[in-house]
């Protein structure tokens, strides 16, 4: 599965302080928060806290971490830095890591009094937005500012990120012109969760006008699988004299298996038939 990530942008967190976070959580449970904190102001900086909060799709929340804070001073404070990156790492679970449906963002002025996450205490969403908004704002800054309240930066709708389409047969090779019994499975490359769709054979493309249905995908088939040898004329043209020569080519076409889905579109799936017969021409 691709990663579960978010990228909040250049964010002011008040005036001319800003703060950017980029979020990647694997399906391992492996989460960066990779973080830049940069000051807009000449001569003076300042403190900026970032905190990272995951949830489900019901809006329970499964992990935050604590706040984390990183200072600058201004632009021309040749001493020191005004623009900085900066990378925690956290490992939250394999079982959390799937359970992801958003993930939030929270960057702000760093409060004297430091935050203390809910690790613990798996609360609604809502709730943890409604209680960090009031601690952030009854806190003042370390840099003298006080009343701005966090940013907060949201994606969600992740635990049902799209892949592509797989499909494959089981077994693998079927019989030429034999009357068998096969499963065509169809599955997202993402989640691996299965997809329905429909099984089709077909000796050629498109499926609405050669196709013929064999019925659902993940579900028992039972169809016989043919094929024909076809007859290609080529002209080429010969080197020596000029003159047009045709070439007849034979090529055995089997029937193919594709699969139709409302969300992937068709997809074919690749199947091997043994026992096909030698060339008539030959024979």
């Amino acid at each position: 599965m691709a990663p579960k990530t978010i990228d909040t942008g250049d964010q002011s967190i008040g005036g001319p302080r800003y703060m950017r976070s980029m979020v990647s959580l694997d399906d391992s449970g492996n989460m960066q928060v990779r973080t830049n904190t940069f000051s807009h102001w000449d001569l003076r900086g300042f403190t900026g806290g970032v905190l990272v909060s995951l949830s489900d799709a019901q809006g329970k929340l499964l992990y935050i971490t604590p706040i984390v804070s990183y200072g600058v001073d201004g632009r021309l404070v040749f001493w020191s830095v005004s623009n900085r990156w900066d990378n925690e790492y956290y490992n939250v679970g394999a079982d959390v890591a799937r359970q992801v449906d958003r993930v939030d963002v929270w960057q702000g002025p760093t409060p004297k009094n430091r935050l203390v996450p809910i690790v613990n205490d798996l609360i609604i969403i809502v709730r943890l937005v409604a209680w960090l908004i009031e601690q952030w704002q009854k806190s003042s800054g370390d840099d003298g500012g006080s009343g701005d309240g966090p940013v907060q930066t949201t994606r969600q709708g992740l635990s049902s990120v799209r892949g592509s389409l797989l499909t494959r047969v089981d077994p693998q090779t079927l019989p030429f012109g034999t009357p068998t019994t096969f499963t065509v499975a169809a599955s997202d490359t993402n989640s691996g969760a299965p997809v329905d769709g429909v099984v089709y054979r077909t000796m050629s493309l498109p499926l609405d006008r050669a196709g013929v249905p064999l019925g659902p995908t993940n579900a028992p088939l039972s169809a016989t699988l043919t094929g024909k040898w076809i007859s290609k004329k080529r002209v080429e043209i010969d080197p020596d004299s000029g003159r047009k020569i045709v070439i007849v080519v034979r090529n055995f076409v089997q029937e193919q298996l594709f699969v139709r889905t409302v969300d992937y579109g068709d997809a074919e799936v690749p199947v091997t038939l043994t026992g096909a017969p030698t060339d008539p021409i030959d024979a």
